[in-house]
């Protein structure tokens, strides 16, 4: 059969000559190739000849096997020869032994060890059409663009990948567990949590009063904790609503009272008591206060008028003394707890960093306001998930860490919740 093209291979390169031939004839280039193209019966070598010399060019399917091969040596020398060009098609990147570089070191090698291999044997075939045809071997055809994942698109994805990557191990292990330095605003306030060091006796302010205080919509919390544990502490609170005495009339026992919050709305009844050094008022032996002496008054749980107070204040009332004197009147003035001045005893009112007050005042209507300010400086304590706190002592230095700090819980890196056994409050880092 008439042919263009002599295949010269290692027949353990069989698969790529297979896929060369098929490429060429489909591009109507003829092929031979052993040992299809040799006839049953025939001289192996004597067919070898025919078919180089009958070839009009000679593809050489270079490899390490084909480098060995001393078959392939003899087919490239007779096509020398005879003068037939030879195209080495080199499917894999090794330099041709001495013997076979004499024959094939000037032709143009067409390298095919890139994939795809198919593109190599299309630009083979346009080579040998020209060849064949007489005419100039065309240019190769340029690399072909990598996959966008080996561009720079893809160093691009890949590296936000691995950013991606590390900012999840970050925040998964390696990102330090959140703290308390920094500023912080309260959006839940409780302050008896701050009562045992602030000196605020658990009966000198009923707790609903404070608690309202608290609730109310311009309560503010401030604590400010720097990298050292030194920390500010600012709590301010007022509730104000109405007040209603039943009777209305003073008696010696017997009078209650009930505060009515504008915050909450909840209601606290206490019994009303009177006293001067320890002494009850009755009205019908002892003169009305004149707003020059100093008196007690006590709100007793309801039901009571012996025991512990729900609440312990000290106010001068001025009240003209007359028969079924108006309570309300005589209750008329601002309230201070008994002895809710300091929180530190023995440093007296002049230490501004470290101060609690509170006022009950009543108006002859019938309203009262109760406010609330607490100030405190000192070190902060928290690891483990528990807090305290140390406030200056008045032979100077600090306390040992308060007993009513307690367990803390962050939820995210900005918000904890600090509990404690009289209640809790909820800050925000600001």
């Amino acid at each position: 059969m008439a042919h263009d093209v002599f295949l010269s291979y290692s027949s353990k390169d069989k698969p790529a000559a297979d896929a060369t031939c098929a490429k060429l004839e489909s591009r109507s280039i003829r092929c031979w190739m052993a040992p299809r193209d040799i006839e049953p019966g025939s001289d192996w070598s004597s067919s070898i000849i025919d078919g180089i010399n009958g070839s009009r060019a000679m593809v050489l399917v270079f490899s390490a096997n084909a480098n060995a091969s001393q078959q392939i040596k003899r087919e490239v020398e007779r096509a020398v020869h005879k003068g037939i060009p030879i195209i080495p098609l080199r499917i894999e990147n090794v330099v041709p032994e001495k013997s076979l570089e004499y024959f094939i070191s000037t032709p143009h090698w067409l390298d095919a060890y890139t994939e795809p291999l198919d593109r190599h044997l299309d630009y083979l075939a346009d080579v040998l059409r020209h060849i064949l045809d007489g005419k100039a071997v065309p240019e190769p055809p340029p690399p072909p663009l990598p996959p966008w994942w080996r561009g720079p698109l893809g160093i691009a994805a890949a590296a936000g990948a691995l950013v991606v990557l590390l900012a999840i191990a970050w925040f998964a292990w390696l990102r330090p567990p959140p703290g308390f330095v920094g500023s912080w605003t309260a959006s839940a306030l409780d302050a008896r949590q701050f009562t045992v060091d602030n000196g605020m006796a658990a009966a000198e302010v009923p707790a609903q009063l404070l608690a309202a205080a608290l609730r109310a919509h311009d309560a503010q919390g401030k604590l400010i904790i720097d990298a050292t544990g030194q920390y500010t502490l600012a709590i301010d609170g007022r509730d104000e609503g109405t007040i209603r005495v039943s009777p209305p009339s003073f008696k010696s026992q017997g009078n209650a009272l009930t505060f009515t919050s504008d915050v909450t709305h909840a209601q606290l009844q206490v019994g009303l008591l009177l006293t001067n050094n320890g002494t009850g008022y009755n009205p019908d032996y002892d003169a009305a206060p004149d707003g020059r002496t100093a008196w007690n008054m006590l709100l007793m749980p309801a039901g009571q008028q012996s025991g512990a107070p729900a609440g312990d204040f000290m106010g001068t009332p001025n009240a003209p003394g007359t028969s079924g004197l108006n309570t309300l009147r005589l209750i008329a003035t601002t309230w201070k707890p008994q002895h809710f001045t300091t929180p530190v005893p023995g440093l007296g009112d002049s230490d501004s960093d470290n101060h609690v007050t509170a006022d009950l005042a009543i108006t002859p209507s019938g309203r009262y306001t109760f406010s609330y300010q607490l100030r405190e400086k000192g070190v902060w304590h928290a690891a483990d998930g528990t807090w305290s706190r140390q406030i200056p002592s008045a032979g100077g230095g600090y306390s040992p860490p308060s007993t009513d700090g307690g367990p803390y819980t962050f939820s995210g890196r900005d918000t904890v919740t600090l509990l404690d056994s009289f209640g809790s409050s909820v800050w925000q880092r600001s």
